[in-house]
């Protein structure tokens, strides 16, 4: 290997070590988010949490109601009917 080919062999594996490094500090720059950030996309998927959750409990209550308001129908049902007003003489 003459001179001329270690020249260029070392100018060649430092552009390549240079271009690896920028490629990691870039991706590195670009990924970093500031702490501000982080805690608003934090908190955003929170409060969709909680809204989902809050239509799931009304949700939930609606069915109780329901099912309460169906329970004492049934129950109504099963006794039977009412004795009528007496008073026919």
């Amino acid at each position: 290997m003459t001179s001329i080919d270690r020249y260029q062999a070392t100018r060649l594996n430092r552009t390549l070590f240079l271009a690896d490094w920028t490629e990691e500090f870039a991706m590195a720059v670009v990924n970093k988010l500031s702490v501000e950030k982080v805690l608003e996309k934090l908190r955003s998927n929170d409060a969709k949490n909680s809204s989902k959750t809050e239509q799931m409990d009304e949700k939930i209550r609606t069915l109780d109601e329901e099912m309460q308001h169906l329970r004492a129908q049934r129950n109504r049902l099963k006794r039977g009917p009412r004795p009528g007003p007496s008073g026919g003489d």
